[in-house]
């Protein structure tokens, strides 16, 4: 099986059925990881903006509007240059096992949906959410970007998992509290922990999608 890491907050650290059987430690240019992974399945907390997207949907999302800056977004930022083709940000292989997953675990999730990716840490005004809806945006959160094209140029296969923990800003006519995605992500922790339990149980076969070969063709 694949070295999977999971990028995930408290309270899915403890998914039945999987242990900790070895701690390593290793060093980056961005700092010390948990671990040397193969593939990726990234939790997060989203803001709904378009029709469906409603609080507690688990999505999987397969497009991204890339709206931070100043964020180290690359590794190759000295004598390389590397263009990366991020046509599919999220890999295909790696959603479609979360689409099995979700079936054989009775989960349901929407199967895609775009991503706008903001710096934060302040929340959204009203005219911004219009703006990105008119784009095609239908989640707004603070954690895709650079994950996605920082794993794409190390050829590890990156899927997310989205949970909308509210309405975004201007949707709904009420004001947009921190409680409400603590309170939301709480209660879809029993689900994301069985979505994840069938996800780990699957067989994976060799992947056909071209994140492992993303650096072919791609230096300058």
């Amino acid at each position: 099986m694949a070295a999977f890491g999971l990028i995930a907050g408290s309270g899915l650290d403890k998914i039945p059925g999987m242990d900790t059987v070895e701690r390593v430690r290793l060093s980056t240019p961005f700092g010390e990881p948990s671990d040397d992974v193969e593939k990726i399945i990234s939790i997060s907390a989203s803001g709904g903006i378009s029709r469906g997207m409603r609080p507690g949907e688990l999505t999987v999302p397969d497009q991204i509007i890339d709206m931070t800056s100043g964020r180290r977004s690359t590794f190759y930022d000295a004598e390389d240059v590397v263009h990366v083709d991020l046509t599919e940000p999220y890999c295909p292989d790696l959603r479609g096992h979360v689409f099995t997953a979700s079936k054989d675990s009775g989960i349901p999730v929407i199967r895609s949906g775009t991503y706008v990716c903001v710096n934060g840490p302040r929340l959204e005004t009203a005219a911004e959410i219009r703006t990105f809806s008119l784009w095609g945006a239908d989640m707004i959160g603070m954690t895709a970007m650079p994950e996605a094209a920082l794993a794409r140029e190390l050829e590890i296969c990156f899927a997310g998992i989205v949970v909308i923990t509210n309405f975004a800003a201007g949707i709904a006519a009420k004001k947009l509290t921190t409680a409400e995605v603590v309170e939301t992500m709480k209660a879809s922790l029993d689900r994301l922990r069985l979505l994840l339990q069938a996800f780990f149980a699957l067989t994976f076969p060799a992947p056909e999608c071209g994140c492992a070969n993303a650096l072919k063709d791609a230096r300058m």
